[in-house]
């Protein structure tokens, strides 16, 4: 698990840990699945920014293994988001290059209690920290160390059945560390603040089930 976490198998790692079911449509985390011939190809990480506003940003404080205090401001930035299974809540990822090395860094929060366009307070979140070059996997295991304190989301494309995306903004902290995958280790997110998006989408209607005679 931890090698795949090297190759960028993000998503595959986050399920593991938290027993999700995977959508049948592609995963905005799922960096390593190729694009829909309709999707723009991955951005460049040299060039991502995070929204096109340019006021995308992810700002923490990581003690214990990782030793951080990040300032990640739009540019540089690379931030997805999307529904969590069966609507409880949202799952939003941040990840950046750390250094000139190459290593990078992706943090997903997944916040329960939400649905499209709604606001909440003290809401129930986990924590996942993925350390790519380092091949470090960190995971809080549950809902219960880690809130939410305050968060709102504003409409930032047209509204479509199909897909529409939001600015998400919020802020929190962690109670407890999260652990590492195979290990004792762990990293306290003492406190956090984002901006970045979630994109929510509607299937398609199935056509209806042709049964013969």
């Amino acid at each position: 698990m931890i090698a795949a976490a090297a190759g960028g198998t993000a998503l595959a790692l986050i399920a593991a840990l938290y027993v999700w079911p995977r959508p049948a449509a592609r995963s905005v985390l799922d960096i390593n699945a190729p694009p829909a011939a309709s999707e723009p190809a991955p951005a460049d990480p040299a060039t991502a920014s995070c929204l096109p506003s340019g006021d995308g940003f992810l700002r923490a404080r990581l003690d214990g293994a990782l030793q951080l205090r990040l300032d990640w401001s739009n540019d540089g930035l690379q931030c997805e988001g999307m529904p969590r299974p069966e609507g409880k809540g949202i799952r939003m990822s941040f990840s950046r290059t750390l250094d000139a090395d190459g290593r990078r860094l992706l943090i997903v929060f997944g916040i329960g209690g939400l649905s499209e366009s709604s606001s909440g307070r003290a809401l129930p979140a986990n924590l996942t920290i993925v350390e790519e070059g380092g091949k470090q996997v960190f995971g809080t295991l549950g809902d219960d160390k880690c809130v939410v304190d305050n968060i709102s989301q504003q409409l930032i494309t047209p509204w479509r059945r199909e897909a529409r995306v939001y600015r998400v903004s919020g802020r929190g902290f962690c109670m407890q560390p999260a652990r590492a995958v195979g290990g004792d280790a762990g990293v306290l997110m003492s406190s956090f603040d984002f901006a970045g998006q979630v994109r929510y989408e509607d299937l398609p209607a199935m056509a209806p089930t042709e049964h013969a005679p």
